[in-house]
């Protein structure tokens, strides 16, 4: 199948804003909003450091009164203190209002961790009054951790998207073993405990077929666990296409057959958002690979596993035919509406250095 003709067209959907991070900034969070203010959370790099895959890094915060025009962001979660698990950087932000506190989740690496000489990651939270912070992490260590020898997260945890709901916390994470470090051969789990301070459940092996995984909860009840599937076999596409799993919260498993429900095309496809509104079911993908022609694509169907007709008016933001343009790279979007009816999208991006 090829890419229809109108997807070649640009249809500028994003709105310019002004003072949102750029340089050697990355992995934007969701949005909360609160006392008149919206909120996003972001890892930053060192500046004068080489770029490294976790280490040197930090967690900052800016607002916005509007969604368009954002302050001056400021240190929302520093590394830990020299000996600590989290010393070399703290990543991956996560931040969820429950229980009249707002807790955030993050990954941390240890001070001598690098890319060359890998150590295990751990994943745990920090808790706040409101969203300014201060944030103050659990103690005695990481909160969730890898998995015992010999299972296949006994490696890293890290990247968790967290969930508050019917008075238990959920987690899903990305698991790596000690058999294989490469970042991008992971596995997707997912654990549940009573209270934020556990105890958590034994974590639920969920499946193996690729990474940037997402829950979406349908209306009429049913959960649905959507990834991009990634096909490592010599000739085959590495980035094959987008999948989709019922998943039973009693039994704490997928069930039912998985169906792929959008293939890749002649560009990679990753990233995958679910969401339902007026009777359509959407797919948010990231879409061109993270370089310059990073975009994002929109598909939807009447039914949730049918077959899903992307956007014939284009892609739903891209830079990729601007290069002029201040922000560029733009895609892996997220989602928000506010309580006054009004949709914000948060997205990775990059601003060149004129």
């Amino acid at each position: 199948m090829n890419i229809p003709k109108e997807l070649g067209r640009v249809r500028r959907a994003a709105h310019p804003t002004q003072g949102l991070p750029s340089d050697n900034n990355h992995d934007p969070s969701n949005i909360l909003f609160y006392n008149g203010k919206y909120y996003l959370w972001y890892t930053q790099h060192v500046h004068d450091l080489p770029y490294g895959h976790y280490t040197g890094c930090k967690i900052m915060c800016v607002t916005s009164a509007d969604g368009e025009n954002w302050d001056e962001p400021f240190d929302a979660l520093l590394p830990g203190e020299p000996g600590s698990w989290d010393a070399g950087g703290v990543l991956t932000a996560n931040v969820i209002f429950a229980e009249g506190k707002y807790y955030m989740w993050y990954s941390g690496v240890g001070e001598n961790y690098s890319d060359e000489a890998p150590q295990p990651r751990s994943c745990s939270w920090a808790v706040a009054d409101t969203p300014d912070g201060p944030f103050v992490r659990k103690s005695g260590g990481p909160a969730f951790g890898p998995g015992a020898p010999g299972e296949w997260d006994d490696f890293g945890v890290d990247d968790i998207t967290a969930l508050f709901w019917n008075g238990e916390w959920r987690i899903y994470y990305k698991g790596s073993n000690s058999r294989e470090h490469d970042a991008d051969m992971t596995q997707l789990g997912f654990a549940r405990a009573p209270s934020i301070e556990g105890p958590w459940s034994e974590p639920v092996y969920l499946n193996s077929v690729g990474f940037d995984p997402s829950m979406f909860h349908d209306d009429n009840g049913k959960k649905y666990f959507c990834a991009m599937i990634s096909d490592h076999r010599p000739g085959h596409d590495r980035f094959a296409g987008v999948v989709m799993q019922e998943y039973d919260p009693v039994a704490k498993k997928l069930v039912g057959p998985m169906k792929k429900i959008w293939r890749s095309h002649e560009e990679l496809s990753e990233g995958p958002h679910m969401f339902k509104k007026d009777g359509w079911y959407y797919v948010f993908l990231a879409y061109g690979g993270t370089g310059n022609n990073h975009s994002e694509l929109t598909a939807r169907c009447r039914t949730v596993d049918g077959v899903y007709e992307p956007d014939p008016r284009g892609m739903f933001i891209t830079s990729r035919f601007d290069p002029d343009w201040p922000l560029q790279r733009a895609g892996h979007t997220s989602l928000v509406e506010t309580p006054q009816g009004r949709w914000f999208v948060s997205c990775l991006c990059g601003r060149p250095i004129r």
